[in-house]
């Protein structure tokens, strides 16, 4: 899985392998640990891409992007 831009503005695209598991949730946190944007409602693209709108009300500073699924999760530092 591959997260970009980074640094981001006012989206996040993520772009997963060729057979990505289940996405079960996918949440951005800042570094307090409060949670910016979550969801559950998870589609993957035919092309296996995915985007995170409606971010541009984000502060600069690091975020920690969290993709739960079948298998664990996936943590990625994200910055604005």
């Amino acid at each position: 899985m591959s997260v970009y831009p980074n640094p981001f503005s006012d989206k996040i695209y993520l772009q997963f392998d060729d057979n990505p598991s289940p996405i079960l949730k996918i949440s951005l946190t800042g570094m307090g640990g409060k949670k910016i944007f979550e969801t559950e409602q998870v589609e993957i693209s035919e092309d296996g891409s995915l985007s995170i709108k409606g971010l541009d009300l984000c502060e600069h500073g690091i975020y920690y992007l969290h993709v739960i699924h079948e298998q664990g999760v996936s943590t990625i530092k994200v910055f604005k």
